[in-house]
């Protein structure tokens, strides 16, 4: 019994539905087939969807009919049929109790542990035993380590559209508001921590992240054994949200010893193409660097998780904030090498409404002007931003002030005291 409530906690956990499905959703559990032994027929109900195989007793000499295990004097008797069954020869079986000692259970767990460490299962054994349908063959094709990293087509979109085009079965918006997408279909129903866990995991697909790391962003400071039970709930969640049905095999969310991920494969995360296209924009030149921040300034459509409020998410919404700021920064400065002044312009007061007080965009926008010969709007953009400065209690700096004066000395102007 102790075995069966194990093996049902772990299914609860796992969302599985049966042996098969927990066994290749946890590849380093140790799940053998047992054997069960109970008197009752109502002792194990869902011990065969656990890979338990149970035997009802009858006692010797009992009147029942079609008992093919007899108990007898502290021994099991197994029928031929029986002892077939359970792969131990085509005939009869006698159990007998014994005992070990103390020394030798430890080396039989020793040499257990030593013969069966906790690996997993190559992508080929993940299936189960029957064949299923051929949708469900192609599901199962898909379910292959994490490729290396793949750099997304940059095509370019209006408003909300998908930049990237991506061709993973399910995507996960996390910059904005949060937006969850399975085989093309908006998922708005679901628990608000299976969400959370999916956001979480999101921000680096593919990397695992430990159960306790996880239990603690989720449920700060709650009992371990408490965390624990709601993490198994989640993950459950997870796996009913994404999945297509109850014959979809596909593994979105990939468990380790100890650790989940959420399957690269399968799952694509506009943060790691944010971050990857940023990259991209700042090592590569010319147009592929012009086009790769785009892209990226393209696909922060707000501040990471907008809609929510996650004490975790907090320090990665400045990082990544940070990240888009500098992407601004960077195609503000191309776009006017290549005399696109009206999409620097855009990109420096798009930098601007989040961040009004920054004197490197406001030097951005002069710098556009005076490549216009706009010198009236050059000082009309430094006025402004000593103005901003100084309702929030700052004087203007004398870089900002001696840039202006340069780029107006060009012109045989210079700022008016």
């Amino acid at each position: 019994m102790t075995e069966l409530r194990r093996r049902q906690e772990l299914a609860r956990s796992e969302g599985a539905r049966d042996f098969d499905e927990l066994a290749r959703d946890a590849p380093d559990v140790v799940l053998p087939r047992v054997l069960a032994i109970t008197a009752t027929d109502g002792d194990l109900p869902e011990g065969g969807a656990l890979g338990i195989h149970v035997l009802h007793v009858r006692s010797k000499g009992s009147n029942e009919n079609g008992g093919t295990v007899v108990a007898d004097h502290g021994s099991l008797h197994l029928s031929s049929e029986v002892s077939g069954s359970l792969g131990l020869g085509t005939k009869d079986v006698t159990l007998t109790p014994f005992r070990l000692a103390p020394g030798q259970i430890e080396a039989a767990m020793e040499l257990l542990t030593d013969a069966f460490p906790p690996t997993e299962a190559p992508a080929s054994e993940q299936t189960t035993e029957t064949p299923g349908p051929a949708a469900t063959s192609s599901h199962a094709a898909e379910e292959e380590k994490d490729p290396s990293p793949i750099v997304t087509p940059m095509i370019k979109g209006n408003g909300d559209a998908l930049l990237g085009a991506p061709s993973h079965p399910v995507e996960i918006r996390c910059l904005g508001t949060l937006r969850v997408l399975a085989d093309g279909n908006e998922v708005s129903r679901g628990r608000s921590k299976s969400f959370e866990l999916l956001a979480r995991l999101a921000l680096r697909p593919g990397e695992n992240v430990g159960r306790e790391r996880i239990a603690e962003d989720l449920w700060p400071d709650m009992d371990p054994e408490i965390q624990n039970d709601r993490l198994g709930d989640t993950v459950s969640g997870v796996r009913q949200m994404l999945r297509s049905g109850l014959d979809d095999e596909r593994q979105f969310l990939q468990r380790e010893p100890g650790a989940y991920r959420l399957n690269r494969s399968l799952v694509w995360s506009d943060v790691t193409e944010f971050e990857h296209a940023v990259e991209t924009g700042r090592s590569l030149e010319d147009a592929a660097r012009l086009e790769a921040l785009r892209y990226a300034t393209d696909l922060y459509r707000g501040d990471l998780l907008e809609d929510r409020y996650y004490e975790w998410a907090e320090p990665e919404s400045r990082r990544l904030r940070d990240q888009y700021l500098g992407a601004l920064l960077l195609l503000a400065e191309r776009l006017t090498e290549e005399g696109d002044f009206v999409g620097a312009l855009d990109a420096a007061n798009r930098g601007l409404v989040l961040e009004p007080l920054s004197e490197a965009f406001h030097a951005r926008a002069m710098k556009v002007y005076a490549a216009q010969d706009r010198h009236n709007a050059v000082v009309a953009q430094y006025r402004e931003a000593a103005r901003r400065l100084e309702a929030e209690g700052f004087d203007s700096s004398e870089e900002l002030r001696a840039l202006a004066n340069e780029l107006l000395g060009r012109s045989g102007r210079s700022l008016v005291s």
